[in-house]
């Protein structure tokens, strides 16, 4: 898995997350193996470390391309507040994601997401978002895997 920086970090409006963006990425990197070994993920998963736009109803520390394969992390989360341990888990939660689509459970048009043939809607409320069975199984895999993988 490739880990890159983002443009508008490294060249743009947001040159002050490049030193935690570097980091991030170095520290993603010597993990690597342990992040990516326990997921059945496709050989061109990458992560890109940039700044994720927030809505109004969510705080979004990560998010993932389905369909390019690639995971989102915003550097913004590194912070004395939040531990490795979270930032792990945001990583492995969202590889999950990937795992999903990859082996056809998880399917999204963008209007919606498709469970094991249940349509959902994509633009649902955040709180009901975290209730769907896919987030579920992220959250108890991400959990699993830190267990058995960082502890």
């Amino acid at each position: 898995m490739k880990v890159n920086i983002a443009h508008s970090i490294r060249y743009g409006n947001y040159k002050s997350l490049l030193k935690t963006s570097k980091q991030l990425q170095s520290y993603t990197e010597s993990i690597i193996d342990r992040l990516t070994s326990p997921f059945s993920l496709p050989d061109d998963v990458s992560m890109i470390i940039r700044p994720i736009r927030q809505s109004a109803d969510n705080e979004t520390m990560a998010q993932c391309s389905l369909e390019d394969h690639i995971v989102e992390i915003d550097p913004r989360i590194c912070t004395p507040e939040i531990s490795t341990l979270v930032v792990i888990k945001i990583m492995l939660h969202e590889l999950t994601h990937i795992e999903q689509f990859h082996e056809g459970r998880l399917r999204s048009d963008f209007e919606s997401f498709t469970w094991f043939g249940k349509k959902y809607n994509a633009n649902a409320p955040h709180e009901e978002y975290l209730q769907w069975p896919w987030e579920i199984e992220a959250n108890a895999r991400a959990n699993e895997v830190y267990i058995k993988h960082f502890r």
